[in-house]
């Protein structure tokens, strides 16, 4: 601010000059430093505020600026619960410090066994080691450790990534059940993209700390998804972000109980049964057989389960609509 003396007298005012331009009579000049005054107060006595919030985690009643205060003030009782366990934590140490060194004292007074003094002298020696503060270097970690240490930090970041998304509940048994976290895994196991592993390996973590029998996992790698409800679990719902992705259910699919994944049908045979179906599908290859057709919707129909098998033996059923033709070809002789 610039100030003009014009002309000290009565009729000639003082004006001052802003930066702006303006002018302002020197009358209004004392209004405009109290002012000034009022704003320098109200900053010292904030300051002050923040000094005190800070050293004695005291807040000011309707104090303007409380909510920051607040964040100060409760900094400072964080600051201050570590600093006293510090402080607890170093006078242990001392406590403890104080007793091996009674411990180096008392055992060469007290006297062991002859047999026993290179295990004592030995232990006595890497107290006074510690106490001098000459602590052991680390031994080397196995390198199978240090993989899963490193393979660790990749389970967490993937768990990290889907907390975000809103993932979770895998630990409330109302809200997740072990055959649901198993089929998960066994899904995952076939994706073969990008995270495969750390998904694996976080669903295999889950079934241990729930307790689940590794049974399970045999039994999710069995079945096969719903064709009723296409894996969904039910009948009845909503899925899809958008209106033309949306597919809705109204009930529950009475085919997986809302697994979303059945049992697969499965049927053995014999060694008997197999050698006869092996012959028989060769026959059919090689053109041995009578009517191939015949022959092989018979062993379609045992695949199928529509016809059972008999005994130990394939045996084909005998086929329907008469003998096969069996009149020699006509004759080129003229008789």
């Amino acid at each position: 601010m610039k100030r003009y003396d014009l002309e000290l007298t009565a009729t000639g005012p003082v004006m001052e000059e802003r930066k702006e331009g303006a002018f302002v009579p020197f009358a209004e000049v004392e209004q405009l430093q109290a002012k000034i005054f009022g704003l320098l107060e109200e900053r010292n006595s904030t300051g002050i505020a923040i000094n005190n919030a800070i050293r004695s985690g005291i807040l000011p009643d309707k104090h303007p600026l409380r909510s920051r205060l607040e964040l100060l003030s409760n900094h400072h009782k964080r600051e201050q619960a570590l600093a006293d366990g510090m402080v607890a934590m170093a006078g242990r140490c001392t406590l403890l410090a104080d007793l091996l060194r009674e411990v180096t004292q008392i055992v060469p007074a007290i006297g062991v066994a002859t047999d026993d003094l290179p295990v004592v002298d030995g232990f006595l020696e890497r107290i006074e080691a510690a106490l001098a503060g000459n602590l052991p270097e680390p031994a080397d970690q196995h390198p199978d450790d240090a993989a899963v240490d490193r393979f660790v930090v990749a389970m967490k970041a993937k768990l990290a990534a889907a907390r975000e998304k809103g993932r979770g509940g895998w630990d409330d048994p109302n809200a997740c059940s072990v055959e649901y976290l198993a089929d998960l895994l066994v899904n995952h196991v076939a994706k073969g993209n990008a995270g495969t592993f750390e998904d694996v390996a976080n669903f295999a973590m889950m079934l241990h700390q729930r307790g689940a029998d590794p049974a399970i996992l045999a039994s999710a790698a069995t079945l096969t998804t719903c064709a009723t409800c296409s894996g969904h679990g039910m009948i009845g719902g909503v899925t899809g972000q958008t209106p033309e992705s949306m597919d809705f259910w109204e009930t529950g699919c009475p085919d997986c109980d809302g697994r979303g994944k059945v049992k697969v049908n499965t049927r053995t045979i014999t060694e008997g049964q197999e050698f006869e179906f092996t012959t028989v599908l060769q026959s059919i290859a090689s053109g041995f057989s009578d009517d191939p057709a015949h022959d092989a919707a018979a062993l379609l129909k045992r695949i199928t389960g529509e016809m059972q098998w008999t005994g130990d033996s394939f045996q084909l059923p005998p086929h329907q609509g008469g003998e096969l033709c069996a009149t020699e070809p006509p004759s080129s002789s003229p008789d």
